[in-house]
């Protein structure tokens, strides 16, 4: 725990590789060489700050990219404001940008009454990680890719890509911050929502079963 209660487990000795499926020497070699120039992110190199605030969002959204994300490198993410009633972070990206063909820039939405409803900063951090996976999604290939996500609108979809986006995120060490999320917001959004969000997102159960 450093100072201002923030982790940082980017040593040597607290960064896990998640070994590849066995194939060729060659092929291993690769892979491992790809992680250590940072062309591939290490899984386990993870980002977490105790007294996360509202006002503090940018720094933590910007401090995880930097630690988990070296694929985002050069990706512009900003962090913005936005009111529901059972969402308290998502992504979107700027339609401006898209239309008139600018450099896009993605933007990770945050619902300020997660924090009065105290919302775990572990659990917070980890659906930054989600979020920033979803970035990534949208982030590679053109802006015709970036319309794709208009299947969303498709539940079958949804689930599909969802589910995926949080087995990412466990991959990049996020696993037990977001089974402390899905606990708080299993009980911070209206009855009626709960049955989708265990649906379209891995519930606590399942992501023990997949961090294994």
């Amino acid at each position: 725990m450093g100072r201002g209660g923030k982790t940082l487990s980017m040593g040597r000795s607290r960064v896990t590789v998640a070994r590849p499926a066995r194939s060729r020497r060659k092929g291993r070699l690769t892979w491992l060489l790809a992680v250590s120039l940072g062309i591939l992110p290490a899984a386990g190199a993870t980002y977490c700050d105790a007294a996360v605030s509202m006002a503090g969002m940018p720094h933590l959204v910007h401090q995880i990219q930097a630690t988990s994300f070296g694929d985002l490198a050069t990706v512009d993410v900003r962090v913005r404001g936005f009111h529901a009633a059972s969402d308290y972070l998502r992504t979107r990206f700027s339609v401006p940008r898209f239309v008139f063909l600018l450099p896009m820039r993605y933007f990770v939405e945050v619902n300020p009454e997660a924090f009065a409803r105290q919302a775990p900063a572990d659990g917070l951090c980890a659906i930054v990680a989600h979020e920033l996976v979803h970035v990534r999604q949208m982030s590679r290939g053109n802006r015709i890719r970036i319309l794709g996500f208009v299947r969303m609108l498709s539940r079958s979809y949804t689930t599909k890509l969802e589910r995926a986006t949080d087995r990412e995120a466990i991959r990049r060490g996020y696993g037990r911050g977001l089974i402390a999320y899905r606990r708080w917001l299993y009980a911070n959004i209206p009855a009626a929502s709960v049955a989708a969000k265990r649906r379209d997102y891995l519930m606590p159960e399942e992501i023990v079963a997949a961090m294994q």
